[in-house]
C-alpha cells in the first residue's frame, strides 16, 4: 500500500529564535538565516563575495515567496513552506555548492 500512497514532506521548521521584543521584520530574517542553514547554505565554499551575494539572492527570493504565501512565518516562529519550493531551494543550494567546489578561485 506504501508504494501507491503520494506521501507528502513535512513542511514545518522551527526556528529557533527568542520572540519576547522581537520585530515582525528581525522575525522573517531570523526564518530565512534558519531556513539557509537547515539547506545547507553554511556549507558553500566560494570566497565571500560570491557567497554574500547568493545569500542576498536567496533571501530576496525567500521574501517574494512570502509575499506570494509559499513561505509563511507564524508569530511563535514556524516555518511553513510549499515542499516544491522547499525542494527547488534545496536543489539551488546543492548545486551552488558543487559549482563553488569546482571553482578554486576564492579571494578569503
Amino acid at each position: 500500500m506504501g508504494d501507491i500512497i503520494d506521501f507528502k514532506p513535512k513542511r514545518n521548521l522551527q526556528v529557533d529564535v527568542e520572540l519576547e521584543g522581537v520585530d515582525e521584520q528581525l522575525l522573517l530574517e531570523c526564518a530565512i538565516v534558519e531556513m539557509w542553514e537547515k539547506l545547507g547554505g553554511y556549507e558553500v565554499d566560494n570566497d565571500k563575495f560570491l557567497y554574500h551575494v547568493w545569500f542576498l539572492q536567496f533571501s530576496d527570493l525567500c521574501f517574494q515567496a512570502m509575499e506570494d504565501k509559499r513561505f509563511n512565518v507564524s508569530e511563535d516562529g514556524e516555518i511553513s513552506i510549499d515542499a516544491n519550493l522547499l525542494a527547488a531551494f534545496k536543489e539551488s543550494i546543492d548545486g551552488f555548492k558543487a559549482e563553488s567546489a569546482t571553482n578554486d578561485n576564492r579571494t578569503d
